[in-house]
Formats: C-alpha cells, sequence, structure tokens
C-alpha cells in the first residue's frame, strides 16, 4: 500500500494495482513450487527411515528366533502360515499369536488354514508408510526364497515346510520339504546375503512395474532360466497381458507366502511362467522387490544391517546377494 498527500496535506493511501498483486502472486507461487519437492523428499526421507527401522526390528525378530530354534522360519508352512507368524511372540505380539494358534488348533486339517478371521489385525510393522496400503492384511516386507520359483531351484535363505497340517510353525526345522537356512549354511557370508527386502504386493495389476505380467509363452523346468529371465524383463506393460495375482499375506492361506526372488532386479516386472494349455495362468515365478521410495528399496541382511539398494544395480550383482552359497 502506498501512501500519497493531496492538496491540503492530508495523506491517502492507494492500494496495490492489478499488476502489483498478480506479481505479488507469483512471487508466492514460485516459493511453494521451490519448496513443496523439498517437504515432499522431507517427508519420503522420514518415511525411509521408519521402514528401514520396521526391517531393522523384523531382523532383532528372526535372530531371538534362530536363537531358539537353530534355524530360520519357513516363508510358508503347509496349514499353518508364514514365517511372520513364529516371529509374533519375539515382536511383542502374544495376544495375536495365541489368537492364531487357537484358530489353528480348531480348523480341519486340511492343506489350508483360512486366517481370515485375524487377518485384518495386521501389525503396523508389517506395513511401510511409504507403500500404497491395497490390502490390511498384506504386507510390504518378505523373506529371500533366492534366484528362483518355483522350478529354477531354491537357493535363498527361507524355505516351504511340509508338516503336519496346521502345526507347521509349532515345530522347528522337521517334516522339511525345502528347509529355512541356518546361518552356518549361508556361506556366501550374512553381509553378502539378503534375508528380507521389501516388496509391494503385486495386487494391483495396472499400475506399471506392481502387478504380475504374462509371458507370451509357457515355460518349464526344461527352459533355460536365463531365457525366461531374459522375456519377462523385456515385457511391456502397453502390450503385455497383466494379472493381479501375487498376494503376499502376513499370516500365509494362499499357496505361497510373503516371499520374492532375486532374478530381476528392485522394481522391474514380476511374471508368471505364461499359461498352461487350459487357459489358467501359472504362479509367479519371478516376484521381484520394490517399493514406493525413489529408486531403491531398504534390505535386511544375514548380518542384521539394513541397507539401502539401488534400482540400478547389476543384475548378476543382486542375483548374487539372492544366493546363499553361490559362491558369488
Amino acid at each position: 500500500m502506498v501512501s500519497l498527500g493531496d492538496k491540503r496535506g492530508r495523506t491517502v493511501a492507494r492500494g496495490l494495482t492489478l499488476v502489483e498483486l498478480a506479481a505479488a502472486l507469483a512471487v508466492i507461487a514460485l516459493l511453494v513450487a521451490l519448496l513443496l519437492p523439498a517437504i515432499q523428499a522431507a517427508r519420503e526421507s522420514v518415511r525411509r527411515t521408519q521402514c528401514a527401522s520396521q526391517l531393522r526390528q523384523i531382523g532383532t525378530a528372526l535372530y531371538a528366533y534362530i536363537d531358539a530354534w537353530k534355524s530360520l522360519p519357513p516363508s510358508l508352512a503347509f496349514g499353518g502360515g508364514s514365517f511372520y507368524v513364529p516371529l509374533l511372540p519375539y515382536l511383542e505380539q502374544e495376544p495375536l499369536y495365541e489368537d492364531v494358534l487357537r484358530q489353528v488348533d480348531a480348523a480341519p486339517r486340511s492343506f489350508y488354514v483360512s486366517f481370515t478371521s485375524f487377518e485384518l489385525d495386521t501389525p503396523p510393522l508389517f506395513h511401510c508408510p511409504s507403500t500404497w496400503l491395497l490390502q490390511a492384511s498384506e504386507v510390504h516386507y518378505a523373506g529371500n526364497e533366492g534366484t528362483g520359483q518355483p522350478w529354477f531351484h531354491y537357493e535363498g535363505v527361507f524355505g516351504v515346510f511340509a508338516p503336519s497340517p496346521n502345526l507347521a510353525f509349532k515345530f522347528g526345522n522337521v517334516w522339511a520339504l525345502r528347509p529355512s537356512a541356518r546361518l552356518v549354511d549361508i556361506r556366501d557370508g550374512l553381509s553378502n546375503t539378503v534375508m528380507v527386502c521389501e516388496v509391494v504386493p503385486k495386487s494391483d495389476a495396472y499400475r506399471p512395474g506392481k502387478g504380475v505380467l504374462t509371458p507370451p509363452r509357457l515355460f518349464t523346468g526344461a527352459d533355460s532360466k536365463e531365457e525366461f529371465i531374459g522375456v519377462c524383463d523385456s515385457l511391456s506393460w502397453s502390450n503385455a497381458e497383466k494379472v493381479g495375482y501375487v498376494h503376499l499375506y502376513w499370516a500365509g492361506y494362499t499357496w505361497r507366502g510373503p516371499a520374492y526372488n532375486h532374478l530381476l532386479p528392485p522394481n522391474r516386472n514380476t511374471c508368471n511362467a505364461g499359461r498352461k494349455r487350459t487357459g489358467s495362468v501359472t504362479p509367479a515365478a519371478a516376484v521381484t522387490a520394490g517399493s514406493y521410495h525413489p529408486s531403491g528399496v531398504n534390505a535386511l541382511y544375514a548380518d542384521g544391517r539394513v541397507a539401502f539398494v539401488a534400482d540400478r544395480i547389476e543384475r548378476q550383482a543382486w542375483y548374487a546377494l539372492g544366493t546363499r552359497q553361490g559362491r558369488d
């Protein structure tokens, strides 16, 4: 506001002109445009740090479990839940753990136990604040099953048990179909092997990089792993068939637990192995790590540390971090 004098010596106030007002608004808009990305980046930095902290807590619980049972829990115990279930007592979730035990004991002795009645009681620890929460029962951290799934060999740290139905997670490393690793089995070195990593649940089929793609032909155990990797990595979201298929539930429930593999680097394609002659799709063969952090994922290594792994990591280097005794 500008003050002017009139003929009688009085001061008259003059308001801003439209040009001055427009200039002031432009300056304010410019400042907001400059500050907003910085504020968003700061918030994302806090969220990424929180996700890393949650991974460390999961790592502490895994080490407590290893001290008690001498091996890692199974990523999925047929008829009895994922590796998160036996970790609940080590994560101060004893009431939820007892709830799981009661429902498993009461369930029919079948291949699967339905965990739907308590799936919504997902501990907040299992959700990364940066990742979209599509279903409350899904998790954003999964166990490393190596460099193949299901026929390209299991070389990771988590295995699958086939014990007496419904009691899988009550007993240690028994009746093992494919046992989880002990620390002494990780011969590549604890600091060179990823144990748990961030994942984006693959139930959103229409977000690039977050759903599941179907190759143009069916891949089987007779095919080259490298050929499958090349085809999967080359698929385009603009023309490939998309299937919202892989649900990573914290309590298991589906045929696979919360697990991923190291066939492709973080935030690349996730693919099934193609369609069968019947027209049905096969289970996902490349379940890729991912996150909504800019340019990478948090990873928990077998030595207990958490590090950020960039998307641009070389495929062979990421592949090597997924094997426990690949001598790489």
